[in-house]
């Protein structure tokens, strides 16, 4: 299961992790997170690239370079459990290291 699924699923959760205002607090970097939401929203999303504008971090750093950038997007989407996603990457981020 996701991250989210497991989160929410556990009644336990219920006030835990919320800010002043109620809001849930998710404790990563944002820098893949639109590229991650698309995805669990309808299951697809576009790899992160170097130079491209949507991988910026909260810091506004630009990107790394592109096998940087899919070995963060990967961690990223190992944590919120989603293993297809990161199957996805697994091809681009081989063919960058070794041609």
């Amino acid at each position: 299961g996701s991250y989210f699924a497991n989160f929410f699923g556990d009644d336990s959760n219920v006030n835990k992790d919320r800010n002043e205002e109620g809001h849930y607090l998710v404790r990563r970097s944002w820098k893949h997170f639109d590229a991650i939401l698309e995805y669990i929203r309808d299951g697809s999303c576009s790899l992160p690239v170097s130079g491209a504008a949507q991988v910026r971090d909260d810091g506004d750093r630009p990107a790394a370079a592109e096998e940087i950038e899919l070995l963060q997007f990967m961690r990223e989407a190992s944590f919120y459990g989603l293993q297809p996603l990161v199957r996805k990457a697994m091809p681009r981020l081989l063919s960058l290291k070794y041609g």
